[in-house]
């Protein structure tokens, strides 16, 4: 058993014992400190969550029950923590609140009055069944707005080739040198947009510029594989596998098509902000944070009343752009670095106003499980942030590093490490040819473009990269007995797929000296000295505010699965 699993082992038996049973419990509150309660209907949801994620391997029993409802429980005592200790209302704590607020009103205005509508046809699941049995190949041309795509496009229909085009649409030398191919696909593998125009090619037909989450494509099909035999017990057997799938996708395309439908509607004033990104640019300001303000700083001597956007009662000013601006991610931010990615930008942040002043007025806007919902995600989030500030205070000092070297060398030690590369092949007849072409003489890299199902592996030659035996799981056995330059396999890769490995490189296990591993036994004890902090916290923080768990009622609670 690893150290850090039994610390929180053991944590488990010592809270437990300060829990059981100190107080009377109120009805259907099964673990509660302060005003922080795991309900009943708190607890099954996790416990069914923790169920399906495993597998359905999770038995109902009073130690798994236990287990779930700790789990639960201890997120509510380190956020308890984060308050006692002033977390809760610094700075970074004000900011994801109003992230979460925001991102919680969005989802559940959508979900009301938008996505509430989508339902899943016979037609949509055997679609997607379909798609599910076949493999397209493909190759695009990217272009980030869609002026440069219209352009490209253009000079596709008077006769440059796609491939002499793909030199100037991509830096990836893979795709400027390959016509932009990305190799094989099948459905859930691309963004939905590229997928649902694609699946509607014929093979060697080019597609208009299509827009998806990073930019624009146009798609040129070159290729399409579909099972021979689909029989309807088949796709009856596994219909329900796909319910929950082809729901998720629908409603991704009904947000992007109501994301488009509401910006048109709020007259987005493009000429004012084309206006603003040249003052921008010219004062060489840049999109940033002023925490201070809780705003974002972009102009000066520009009017904050000047509207961006208006419709039904809703209006989206300078001002607004500022204050609306400062609840972002600094990716989002750092992404602006051009009129485009400031235009969408903005788009976003009206689009996601107007859902949230559309929430504030609607009739469920002060339903008590919506704010529910948002305690509980900004409490997960205290709890992370307690984690973090507990890491960060930890000291180590060079005598307890010494002395987790020399009581765990053999861990410090270095394994056998291998490269090796791939190739993915849709059948075990596939790939046998493969290996006798590679028997034969076939370059490597030849041979991952000809023959490949994977496209991340065409960007990399299929190599690996040098990494411990045990990483390739249980094609480790099968590695250990090769030498360098060594074919292996076929080799099952999943239940329709193999897979042929070449040794590219080989380094033997020896052993490490203290200064060698030194980074890597800093981490370790550092680790280790986190979690036996987070268990004093944890004991100290339930003693404190008097918490406790209802372990009759726990074991009592019934658990249809």
């Amino acid at each position: 058993m690893s150290y850090i699993r039994h610390i929180v082992l053991l944590l488990f038996v010592l809270i437990g014992c300060d829990w059981k049973n100190t107080h009377v419990s109120e009805e259907h509150v099964l673990a509660q400190i302060n005003e922080l309660k795991v309900t009943e209907r708190h607890f099954l949801s996790a416990f069914k969550r923790n169920y399906y994620k495993v597998g359905e391997a999770l038995t109902p029993s009073i130690e798994n029950k236990m287990s779930v409802l700790k789990n639960e429980f201890n997120t509510y005592v380190f956020a308890q923590y984060a308050k006692d200790i002033g977390l809760e209302n610094d700075k970074e704590s004000t900011k994801e609140y109003g992230l979460l607020t925001r991102k919680i009103y969005v989802e559940e205005y959508l979900n009301r009055e938008v996505l509430n509508k989508v339902t899943v046809t016979e037609r949509d699941l055997r679609e997607l069944y379909l798609r599910f049995n076949t493999s397209l190949k493909a190759s695009h041309l990217y272009a980030k707005d869609i002026i440069n795509a219209e352009n490209l496009y253009q000079r596709l229909m008077v006769g440059e080739a796609f491939e002499d085009l793909a030199k100037e649409a991509f830096q990836n030398t893979y795709l400027a040198n390959n016509g932009g191919d990305i190799g094989e696909f099948t459905a859930d593998e691309l963004d939905i947009a590229f997928e649902n125009v694609a699946f509607n090619l014929e093979v060697g037909q080019i597609s208009k510029p299509v827009k998806t989450r990073q930019g624009y494509s146009i798609i040129k099909l070159t290729g399409r594989k579909t099972l021979p035999i689909l029989t309807e017990y088949q796709y009856q057997s596994q219909k329900n596998n796909f319910i929950a799938l082809a729901g998720k996708r629908l409603k991704e395309i009904e947000t992007r098509k109501h994301i488009e439908k509401t910006i048109s509607e709020l007259n987005l004033d493009q000429n004012i902000l084309e206006n603003l990104w040249i003052e921008l640019q010219s004062s060489n300001h840049y999109l940033r944070y002023n925490d201070e303000n809780q705003t974002i700083t972009i102009f000066e001597g520009i009017d904050d009343q000047t509207m961006l956007a208006a419709f039904n009662g809703f209006t989206f000013t300078v001002q607004d752009l500022k204050s609306e601006g400062y609840y972002t991610d600094a990716s989002s931010l750092n992404k602006v670095n051009d009129f485009y990615s400031f235009f969408e930008f903005v788009k976003g942040l009206v689009y996601r106003s107007y859902l949230v002043h559309n929430f504030q007025n609607s009739a469920y806007s002060d339903d008590p499980v919506i704010q529910a919902s948002l305690n509980q995600s900004f409490h997960s989030f205290l709890s992370t942030k307690v984690h973090r500030h507990i890491y960060d205070t930890i000291n180590i000092y060079e005598s307890e590093l010494i002395q987790e070297y020399d009581s765990n060398k053999e861990m410090y030690d270095y394994p056998l490490m291998m490269n090796v590369g791939r190739i993915v092949v849709e059948s075990k007849n596939k790939a046998e040819i493969l290996l006798k072409e590679l028997d034969g003489g076939m370059d490597w890299e030849y041979a991952v473009k000809k023959f490949t199902n994977i496209n991340q592996d065409l960007m990399v030659d299929g190599v690996m990269g040098l990494q411990p035996i045990q990483n390739y799981g249980s094609y480790s056995y099968d590695l250990l007995e090769a030498l360098e330059g060594d074919l292996v396999g076929p080799l099952l890769f999943s239940p329709n797929q193999y897979v042929v490995f070449k040794i590219l490189e080989i380094q033997e296990p020896k052993d490490a000296n203290f200064e060698e591993v030194k980074d890597l036994v800093i981490q370790i004890t550092k680790k280790k000295k986190t979690e036996l902090e987070k268990l004093k916290i944890l004991t100290q923080t339930m003693k404190k505010h008097n918490a406790f768990v209802d372990e009759e009622k726990l074991a009592l609670l019934t658990i249809e699965l």
